[in-house]
């Protein structure tokens, strides 16, 4: 069930870095939401800013009404900005829980990789701690520009194994999240790499690039795109995405996704922002 209304911020953590994880009291839409699934939130006074903004839920936590909404968000803009400046006890307007979840893995014996880039870190902890939770044992592969950039970390559970990567090389790995991808799938006998499942989430860029290497080993995954959005509710057409196969067709990524299949995206007829 979909909630609409008022909610309240509890926490309004600052991580650095313009990184930011708001925890707010939302016990209706905690209850159902499903690992990449996002909630619209609206900030301000009035009709400014008059439309509200997609955030993929990080956590579900307990709060003195239930279970908190954690939203792990970067500031990129005026929503996000007023946003940041909140403080606790401050209201905001949520709709939500919305969009397809990451499906769960088929196959219990799979390997399971969570690719992230940037701020695309922000539906993995809830995701994991799923995966945890039915016994798989999923790998997270990290990337970001620098070693400032690598927010959230300490967000996921105990159990989880790590490895990171940035573009300047303070970091982990030097180079690309998906050359860490790439290395793992190579390292798989052909009948372990086709059961092999990523699940992706990241800038544009960095999803084509992964969806390139999962094509390129015949393995599976699930990307969960990024995109601005006007309503989360398929009406406004602002977050269309183009479908491998359909020459005039297009996919709303807030009610078709923000989740598809790999190899499902037409990433060269998206046009670069």
């Amino acid at each position: 069930m979909i909630f609409s209304g008022p909610v309240s911020l509890l926490e309004n953590l600052d991580l650095g870095h313009d990184n930011f994880l708001a925890v707010l009291d939302a016990p209706e839409v905690g209850a159902s939401t499903e690992p990449a699934q996002f909630v619209m939130v609206r900030v301000g006074e009035g009709t400014d800013p008059l439309l509200g903004r997609p955030f993929s839920v990080a956590r579900i936590g307990e709060g003195p009404n239930g279970a908190t909404v954690q939203l792990l968000y970067k500031v990129v803009g005026r929503g996000t900005g007023i946003l940041a400046g909140l403080q606790p006890g401050a209201r905001v307007s949520m709709v939500g829980p919305l969009g397809r979840p990451f499906p769960p893995p088929e196959d219990p014996q799979a390997p399971v990789y969570l690719v992230a880039g940037g701020i695309g870190i922000a539906p993995f902890p809830l995701l994991s701690a799923r995966l945890l939770a039915a016994g798989y044992h999923p790998r997270l592969l990290y990337g970001a520009r620098s070693r400032g950039d690598l927010v959230g970390r300490d967000l996921f559970p105990p159990g989880i194994e790590m490895e990171v990567a940035t573009d300047d090389g303070s970091a982990g790995h030097a180079g690309f999240v998906t050359q860490l991808l790439d290395r793992h799938l190579a390292a798989l006998d052909s009948r372990t790499r086709r059961r092999a499942i990523a699940y992706v989430c990241g800038p544009t860029p960095m999803m084509a690039a992964t969806d390139a290497v999962l094509s390129r080993h015949e393995a599976r995954g699930h990307l969960s795109l990024e995109s601005f959005m006007g309503c989360g509710f398929g009406v406004c057409l602002s977050c269309v995405v183009p479908r491998v196969g359909q020459a005039t067709g297009y996919a709303r990524i807030c009610v078709h996704g923000p989740t598809f299949p790999a190899g499902s995206i037409d990433w060269q007829r998206i046009q670069p922002l």
